[in-house]
């Protein structure tokens, strides 16, 4: 059915919320929507707040429950209860422009291989801004995503999941077909991440483009307490994290799904890569110089990924024979 639902996935945000219905709220948009709020474990009075809020609102919406803990789960929870073509994931700390459901629609009508459209994140940042944060700005889920409008052009094309529209129909006839995915996502306090560059993934695979629109635009509040550099390399390590698990799709993509290589040939070779690269860097932070943040950076990003490498190669492997059965 042609329109958009609104999924906004929330865990604890109680003191988040108000401003994000407030703005889906005020949508200016002649297509049909609906939201669905997805309270994923929450301790707080998230269910209370959001009901007190919409209860007076002239819009199709309702309050769903996931008991499944990570916000891969909450998502899926979205996506089976949504009911229109299209749906927007929302965070719970981000205000879209009022123009954003009727201008995503359009463009996702109007462009049928769109699988994934990412928008345009601003930053609103809870007290001073660190100085290191307009170089790392894109991992906060901000900024542009590509160098103009439309189509990515890249073999691995990806956008944040934060304000991203995805088209319903061919993920979930994947999934209704036992398609599972792999990567597990934010859970709690734990900084997973990767899902939403596998939803990108899997569209390449299923021969639908990842897109990027700046008009598009969402306030993204981001709090004092994700703004340390501890915070921060957290966050990064948790990124790399999912590349053991991410590589089965590089693969098939990169080989356009043709002559795509012998699995663990490729998997160990770039094991073996990321191994000698993370050794020089245990030497780089240990010689006895002041070591600057930037290094501690890499070394982070680096452990985090050659960890990945060797943890998950049996559930790389296992995965890679699920893409070949599903998209070869």
């Amino acid at each position: 059915m042609l329109g958009i639902s609104v999924v906004v996935c929330t865990c604890n945000g109680a003191n988040r919320l108000p401003v994000t219905l407030q703005h889906i709220c005020q949508q200016r948009c002649t297509y049909s929507w609906e939201l669905i709020v997805v309270d994923n474990c929450s301790t707080d009075n998230t269910t209370a707040v959001c009901t007190s809020f919409l209860k007076d609102k002239e819009i199709d919406w309702v309050i769903v429950h996931e008991s499944q803990p990570g916000l891969v789960n909450a998502r899926r929870c979205g996506l089976e209860k949504s009911k229109y073509d299209f749906i927007l994931f929302c965070d719970d700390d981000n205000a879209l422009n009022e123009q954003y459901l009727h201008y995503g629609v359009s463009l996702m009508e109007q462009n049928p291989q769109i699988g994934i459209l990412g928008g345009f994140g601003a930053a609103v940042i809870e007290g001073g801004k660190p100085e290191w944060f307009d170089q790392y700005s894109h991992s906060y889920a901000v900024g542009k995503q590509a160098l103009s409008n439309g189509k990515i052009s890249s073999s691995k094309a990806e956008v944040y999941g934060a304000g991203a529209i995805v088209r319903k129909e061919p993920i979930w006839e994947l999934l209704q077909r036992g398609f599972e995915t792999v990567m597990e996502g934010r859970t709690g306090k734990k900084l997973g991440a990767g899902d939403d560059v596998e939803w990108c993934y899997i569209f390449q695979l299923l021969d639908y483009e990842i897109w990027f629109d700046d008009r598009l635009l969402f306030d993204h509040y981001i709090s004092a307490s994700r703004l340390t550099w501890e915070y921060y390399l957290n966050l990064k390590a948790g990124i790399a994290s999912g590349s053991g698990l991410l590589y089965p799709y590089g693969l098939l993509l990169d080989a356009k799904r043709v002559n795509v290589p012998p699995f663990w040939k490729a998997y160990l070779g770039r094991t073996l890569i990321s191994l000698l690269v993370w050794l020089k860097s245990i030497f780089m932070v240990s010689i006895p110089i002041k070591v600057s943040s930037q290094r501690r950076l890499a070394h982070r990003i680096i452990t985090a990924r050659c960890r990945a490498y060797l943890v998950d190669a049996i559930r790389a492997k296992r995965h890679f024979d699920q893409l070949k059965r599903n998209f070869q």
